[in-house]
């Protein structure tokens, strides 16, 4: 699951504005 969140920031850097969004997706299994 950590996959999904490195591959967010990694893949689109654009989309760290929209981290905190994402959280619930990707970044929750944290």
């Amino acid at each position: 699951m950590r996959q999904g969140s490195l591959f967010d920031l990694e893949a689109e850097p654009s989309l760290a504005p929209l981290a905190p969004r994402r959280t619930q997706l990707g970044h929750g299994a944290w």
